[in-house]
């Protein structure tokens, strides 16, 4: 009869702990309260993470948005240098049925004259029609 009474009060606790758990619910961290939707954006080197001068950087963009998409944005910092726009891609269609999503291929041109050890950040910024945008992760490399 003991072992009952402490079998249902372990039920009965793991019930209520578990009653308290809210679950994430991917869509309320990508939505507004007027039902506006972010974007998507994963930004990643097709090439290895150094680089010599005079080169270029080949980038895959992957995006996506439940709403319309209006550009593309690629920011650079070179050095200690602040953030900059260096490209602004109007949206085109170009969908992969592979990877579910918007692709594009970007070449970053190495500024002139930078010297060797130098280190440079790369964001890719979705802005949609909405006025909502989404950074992606940042790509950092160095040059020989």
């Amino acid at each position: 009869m003991k072992n009952i009474i402490i079998s249902s009060l372990i039920l009965c606790l793991v019930l209520l702990f578990s009653a308290c758990y809210k679950e994430s619910y991917w869509l309320d961290e990508n939505t507004t309260t007027e039902g506006k939707f972010f974007p998507n954006i994963t930004f990643n080197p097709l090439d290895s993470t150094s680089f010599t001068r005079g080169g270029s950087v080949r980038c895959n963009l992957e995006y996506w948005s439940k709403d319309k998409i209006k550009e593309i944005r690629i920011y650079d910092s070179v050095g200690t240098t602040a953030r900059k726009v260096v490209a602004t891609i109007p949206y085109a269609a170009s969908y992969s049925a592979f990877k579910k999503s918007d692709t594009l291929i970007y070449f970053y041109a190495l500024p002139a004259g930078i010297t060797a050890g130098t280190s440079i950040r790369l964001d890719a910024q979705a802005v949609n029609e909405n006025g909502l945008t989404k950074l992606s992760s940042r790509l950092t490399f160095s040059v020989k």
